[in-house]
Order: C-alpha cells, then sequence, then structure tokens
C-alpha cells in the first residue's frame, strides 16, 4: 500500500527550484512562495500560493490527500478565502473564468492584461516533501491524472476576427480549475482556484485567510496577501 501510495503522488519540486533560481537571477522578481499543509485524521490539505495577484485575483493551488478509508468528495465550494476582517473573496467559476476568456479575445485579441491565463502542459505530479506532507511544488490539473504545469502569465494569441485563438486558453481552464471530484481512499487529487477580486479597506490589515473543508474537517490557513502583478 506505502508503495502504492508512492506511486499515486509521486513528482519532485523541480519547478519551485526552477523558479527559485530565476528569481535569484532577477531581484524584481517576487519570491518563489512555498507550500502549506494541514494534517488532520481524515486528510492533508496543501496549498500554494502565486506570488502575486493577478489583475487583483488571488491564484491558488489547492491539493487533498484522502487518508479515510471512503471516497471524499472535494470541490471548489469546499474552499472559502476571506481578507483580515472577515470579508468573503467569492471564488470565480470554471464558467466565469471561460466567459472572461472569450470577452478578453473579442475585446482585444489577447487576455487582459494581468488576468488569470493558464497554460496547461504535461508534467510531474504532486509528490511529498521531506517531512511526508503532500506537496504542491509541480502540481496542478483537477480531476485528470495528477500532473502539468500552469504559468498564469504566459500569453494567449488571438484576434477579434479568430474566435478559435481562445480554444486552447478554455482548454487549458478545463484542464487546471477544480471542479467537483470524488477522491479515493489513499489519493492526492486537486486544482487550481481563481478568487477575487480583492479588496482591502485602507486600514485593513493584508492578510488572507483560506479554509478548506475535507472529509468532515476543516483545515485553515493564514498569509499576506501577494502583491498586485
Amino acid at each position: 500500500m506505502k508503495r502504492m501510495l508512492s506511486i499515486a503522488i509521486a513528482a519532485a519540486c523541480a519547478a519551485l527550484g526552477a523558479a527559485a533560481t530565476a528569481n535569484a537571477a532577477d531581484p524584481g522578481a517576487a519570491a518563489a512562495a512555498a507550500p502549506m499543509t494541514s494534517t488532520k485524521t481524515q486528510g492533508e490539505v496543501s496549498i500554494l500560493v502565486e506570488p502575486r495577484l493577478a489583475g487583483g485575483e488571488l491564484i491558488l493551488k489547492v491539493v487533498a490527500l484522502n487518508r479515510s478509508q471512503q471516497p471524499a468528495a472535494f470541490g471548489p465550494e469546499d474552499i472559502e478565502v476571506s481578507t483580515a476582517d472577515g470579508k468573503a473573496v467569492p471564488i470565480m467559476s470554471l464558467d466565469a473564468l471561460i466567459a472572461q476568456a472569450k470577452a478578453d479575445a473579442e475585446t482585444a485579441g489577447t487576455v487582459r492584461p494581468g488576468s488569470y491565463n493558464s497554460s496547461y502542459t504535461s508534467g510531474p505530479a504532486t509528490t511529498r516533501n521531506q517531512f511526508g506532507q503532500p506537496d504542491v511544488h509541480n502540481f496542478s490539473g483537477n480531476s485528470a491524472p495528477l500532473g502539468g504545469q500552469i504559468n498564469p502569465e504566459a500569453p494567449v494569441e488571438g484576434t477579434q476576427s479568430d474566435g478559435a485563438a481562445v480554444e486552447p486558453q478554455i482548454a487549458s481552464l478545463k484542464a487546471a480549475i477544480l471542479q467537483d471530484i470524488a477522491i479515493p481512499p489513499g489519493e492526492v487529487k486537486g486544482g487550481e482556484v481563481v478568487a477575487g477580486p480583492i479588496r482591502f479597506h485602507w486600514r485593513e490589515k493584508h492578510t488572507l485567510r483560506i479554509e478548506v473543508r475535507f472529509n468532515g474537517e476543516r483545515h485553515e490557513f493564514e498569509l499576506p496577501a501577494p502583491a498586485e502583478q
């Protein structure tokens, strides 16, 4: 069972290492984020936040490990994002993101500057780090097999007269964005969540609280809000 679990969630941290190297070479680049993990009886949840807000929107990778003996439901409705003052930050649905991508292609021939832009490609799957925690360094994808890399800044080409140009963007959104799934016992699955736009009161602490409900348990995270891209 241990070997099967290792195979199911095996991969490496190469993507994060590459990002850290790039940031070291470019002092103006955002620092690479580190994953945060919450471990409880029925499951483990790891999150990884993009180091910059994209057009005021938070890009969050979330994966969950089912430690129970029964399949566990998981989806975007199980994730809540709020500011330090308790103001809810809406989670954008897949349909809303697709509509946004289409509108961008129709009006500007490309995606809105700074907007969420998933570029899904095949790649390593989720792994465990040196502490035995589920690791989201290299994870992207939803109910598809764990794997892929998401580049929220990759350009998507298109023109007003070429509606087909947005189709690759829509396909990558469907591959990456977290949708309703069932996670079998001992397996890890998850995906990306886009929340926003985020607006803080001028006197409010720029802190975000993220709550993930999984397998009857609540996993809570608190972190500084990323800077605007």
